[in-house]
């Protein structure tokens, strides 16, 4: 049986337990804990190469958020594109600058929230983050599912979680 405590994450600590709908998931798609949160797997990378470098020209991975887990604030140097699967509605905070330097109240004003979700016409299923903006991502009331396309292709060395 495959150990499912999310040792990798800052607040691992904080993870209540999964449900057997998540610990499906992270079996049957084979996903690993994430640094930042969550769990995921990296399925494709582009055989191309970035600008003449080893770097993909984009990447795509799973991003599973079981409730009441989260994704810690973090940043990544490329674009990222969020395509929600569901069952449960995910909340996207972005902000343009250090979440660390803010107020609670600065921070309310100064970053945006996108909800994905299918619920009405005011939610999307598709969010994008721009490279170097700051984001945390949130699952509402249930596990919820994500695919993440990063361009170029996503590397730890290009990504930047708050401790």
């Amino acid at each position: 049986m495959r150990d499912l405590t999310p040792t990798t994450a800052v607040h691992a600590d904080l993870i209540p337990p999964l449900s057997a709908y998540a610990q499906q998931l992270i079996s049957s798609l084979d996903l690993s804990a994430h640094p930042e949160g969550g769990w995921y797997r990296r399925t494709w990378q582009s055989p191309l190469g970035y600008a003449d470098t080893d770097r993909p020209l984009a990447s795509l991975i799973y991003f599973l958020l079981p409730q009441g887990d989260y994704s810690d604030w973090h940043l990544v140097d490329a674009d990222e594109l969020w395509l929600w699967h569901g069952p449960g509605a995910l909340e996207i905070d972005v902000c343009d600058e250090d979440p660390r330097t803010l107020s609670v109240e600065e921070l309310a004003t100064r970053s945006t929230r996108t909800r994905l979700a299918l619920s009405d016409a005011e939610h999307t299923t598709q969010c994008l983050v721009k490279a170097g903006q700051w984001q945390r991502t949130l699952p509402t009331a249930a596990d919820a599912l994500a695919s993440c396309v990063v361009s170029p292709g996503f590397t730890f060395e290009g990504f930047t979680v708050i401790d």
